[in-house]
């Protein structure tokens, strides 16, 4: 370690669930940590979870707020306490990494930002996917130029999430819905490929197929971005076959890949074109390889090395495109980006 990184980063978890356990043992992997602890909704889930990932099991967040071994968060809650967690740990000057969706809305996402600006901590959105090598490579080939300017692309997301019956993973008030669990990250992977969004239109499969859902668990999202391209997503995560795929039509050539298979294929309209499958392409092996980057960008942004690789604002725009697509899925029809001031709070449709 040179010298700027000579001291560990004291670093404790909010929300020691299945997923809050797989990021904080990730983060453990990185030398430069400093595991301290970890607080759980209950003083029983707390003992586990330091019983598990070591350290001190938490009482309160107050306690944890209030120790000076933690510089950074991890926060891996339900979806509805993001908002109020990250600006509580801003205010003590936490540096912050919040596992996806950023928060519910935009009016949350706003407030942890400014929360976080006047405290001069970080705050980072763990929006994994854009990491994950199969799709960073999609994105290297379009940036360059191998099949031309995108004008329009298809991806499907289909998974078997099959909930617990009284988890908060099937309530709208807590978890959002399908968009912001799920499809969040197509996407952000969408912004990052394309540009940012012009128009939504979305619509809700009639009836949901999961029972204990209270939400929809089929979307189709059309995405008109302000390059011209037009994109369809097709969520759905209630699917007895599973698919991670996708395919653009550029204008010299096309370009397909596959999570589920690990492939990526391309060909021009020259005739030249590639197909590639590799381990990595999977979409377990790359979510792996993806976590534990993102982690290791939030340590060196807490500890001074880097700037964020995907700051708080990012997550913003995501929740803007999802709080459009409810908004058209309500009111039955396309919404322009950005959404005015009025739509930036906490609707009907998230209730």
């Amino acid at each position: 370690m040179n010298q700027k990184t000579s001291r560990k980063l004291g670093c404790a978890l909010i929300g020691p669930g299945n997923f809050g356990r797989n990021l904080a043992r990730a983060l453990q992997e990185d030398a430069r940590v400093h595991f301290a602890g970890v607080l759980g909704a209950t003083r029983d889930e707390s003992s586990a979870g330091a019983a598990e990932l070591g350290g001190r099991a938490y009482a309160s967040l107050d306690e944890l707020l209030r120790d000076e071994a933690i510089q950074a968060v991890l926060i891996a809650t339900p979806s509805d306490t993001h908002a109020a967690l990250a600006v509580a740990a801003a205010g003590v000057g936490k540096q912050i990494f919040c596992e996806k969706p950023l928060a519910l809305t935009v009016a949350e996402c706003d407030a942890m930002i400014a929360a976080a600006r006047q405290a001069g901590v970080t705050l980072v959105v763990g929006q994994m996917q854009r990491l994950v090598p199969l799709l960073a490579e999609v994105r290297r080939l379009i940036h360059t130029g191998t099949i031309g300017r995108p004008v329009s692309l298809l991806i499907q997301r289909h998974d078997l999430l099959q909930r617990q019956s009284g988890s908060w993973l099937q309530r709208r008030a807590q978890v959002g819905g399908l968009l912001h669990q799920s499809s969040v990250h197509e996407l952000d992977w969408l912004r990052t490929l394309l540009g940012e969004v012009a128009e939504v239109f979305a619509r809700a499969a009639p009836a949901t197929i999961q029972a204990g859902l209270d939400f929809p668990d089929a979307i189709m999202v059309n995405l008109r971005f302000q390059s011209g391209c037009v994109a369809t997503l097709s969520a759905c995560m209630t699917s007895y076959v599973w698919q991670h795929e996708g395919a653009i039509q550029g204008a010299a050539g096309s370009l397909a890949w596959s999570l589920s298979e690990g492939t990526l294929r391309w060909r021009g309209s020259q005739h030249a074109g590639e197909s590639i499958q590799r381990a990595d392409f999977k979409l377990a092996a790359g979510a792996d390889l993806a976590i534990r980057a993102e982690l290791r960008a939030f340590v060196d942004v807490a500890l001074g090395l880097a700037a964020p690789l995907i700051p708080g604002e990012e997550g913003r725009a995501n929740i803007e495109i999802i709080q459009a697509a409810l908004i058209s899925i309500a009111e039955r029809r396309p919404v322009a980006l950005p959404l005015p001031e009025s739509q930036w709070a906490r609707q009907a449709y998230l209730e």
